[in-house]
């Protein structure tokens, strides 16, 4: 599934020379709004907002809704995105899901480990 979203702030030379009100005003009504805009994951938009997932329409009101929204993305699987901006889009291409890291860290004998609490912490090897 691809995703959908798009800028109701301007940002960089994608929107060069474009009022940011103009802009707002465009992206945020039912008739000029642009959901094909950013089809590629962006990053920078924090965690999903379940109460607008339903659909593309409904992450796009609920960020013009926000007057500090500057962005929104929305997909059928993962839900809707919006925040101030976003970042490192993909471009056009297949979307993108990112898999969770798997592994673990390299040990070196020259370092000291600690937890998170400050404790001395030793990496058992399996």
């Amino acid at each position: 599934h691809r995703w959908q979203g798009q800028y109701i702030k301007p940002h960089g030379d994608k929107h060069k020379g474009i009022d940011e009100k103009d802009l707002r005003k465009s992206a945020c009504s039912e008739t000029t709004w642009n959901p094909s805009e950013e089809i590629g994951q962006c990053f920078g938009l924090g965690d999903v907002k379940k109460g607008a997932s339903g659909s593309a329409m409904e992450c796009m009101m609920a960020c013009c809704g926000d007057e500090k929204c500057g962005a929104w993305q929305w997909n059928k699987e993962l839900g809707c995105f919006y925040g101030g901006g976003m970042h490192s889009c993909q471009g056009e291409g297949d979307p993108i899901k990112f898999e969770p890291f798997i592994g673990r860290r390299k040990r070196l004998d020259s370092r000291q480990y600690t937890d998170k609490h400050g404790e001395p912490w030793q990496m058992a090897m399996s």
